[in-house]
């Protein structure tokens, strides 16, 4: 009956449809890969057909995310940046320039070497009035014969060198401590004198005429590198002047092992 041929008739015709839509061997026809595109002369057949090749999304977004790198860069070498993009601050004090950390006059009076010493340590400034003094009797009463001569209150002689002998009142400035004072430079508290009170310091100076007309009496601000244990030695004047701050830095790691012995015992 034509009724129950409508089923039938309908399967061949879908298969039909099926297979046709297929290649000529009759297999289903494939996906086109992402990123490819063809033209309508393709699907035609057409001999004059040229392949076009465009990137796909994921290669679109690369190649924008290394253009902005490439950019970036470009900006940072015009800025004089090394890698670090503007406006990055280093993350710890040792990576930061020493120059940053130390006054422009007490860097100029150092090593490289000694900058980066200075640089990871703790200056206090401390505002003084700084007068000057000589050897001799104009100044400590003594004359060339005298045994005392030229031998400061904590037994060293005077000098006048990178790091100077200079005089102080104990309690402010214990023997051993080693100051920077401007227009002066290195000083190790050494002697003390009667008129030596408070926040005063005597720099030794080999003339009268350094005393009284080049420096004669001013009142600064000096930097103290390290405070002194209450001695100070030949040896260790000598080893300042030979070796610079990195004999101060030798002195304080031991001082510093030594304490940690004490409180271990």
């Amino acid at each position: 009956m034509p009724g129950r041929r409508l089923p039938k008739v309908f399967l061949a015709l879908t298969a039909t449809v099926f297979f046709t839509a297929g290649n000529a061997y009759g297999e289903p026809p494939q996906p086109e890969p992402a990123g490819k595109a063809v033209s309508a002369a393709e699907t035609r057949g057409d001999d004059r057909f040229s392949e076009e090749t465009h990137p796909s999304e994921d290669e679109t977004a690369f190649a924008l995310d290394r253009g902005e790198e490439e950019e970036r860069g470009e900006a940072n070498a015009a800025e004089g940046l090394e890698g670090n993009p503007p406006g990055e601050q280093f993350e710890t004090a040792e990576e930061a320039p020493p120059l940053q950390r130390i006054a422009p006059e007490l860097a100029a009076a150092v090593s490289p070497e000694e900058q980066i010493f200075l640089a990871t340590t703790e200056i206090p400034r401390v505002r003084v009035v700084a007068t000057a003094y000589t050897e001799g009797r104009e100044s400590t009463g003594k004359t060339p014969g005298h045994p005392a001569y030229g031998v400061t209150a904590s037994g060293v002689k005077v000098r006048r060198d990178r790091f100077s002998t200079i005089a102080a009142d104990p309690r402010e400035f214990p023997y051993g401590t080693v100051l920077f004072i401007p227009g002066y430079g290195f000083g190790v508290v050494a002697d003390t004198g009667g008129l030596v009170r408070g926040k005063h310091i005597d720099l030794y100076v080999p003339s009268v005429r350094e005393a009284l007309y080049d420096w004669g009496r001013r009142t600064v601000e000096v930097y103290v590198l390290a405070w002194g244990t209450g001695k100070v030695e030949e040896e260790f004047l000598d080893r300042l002047n030979t070796s610079g701050l990195r004999a101060l830095r030798d002195v304080q790691s031991r001082e510093a092992a030594a304490q940690g012995r004490r409180i271990l015992e």
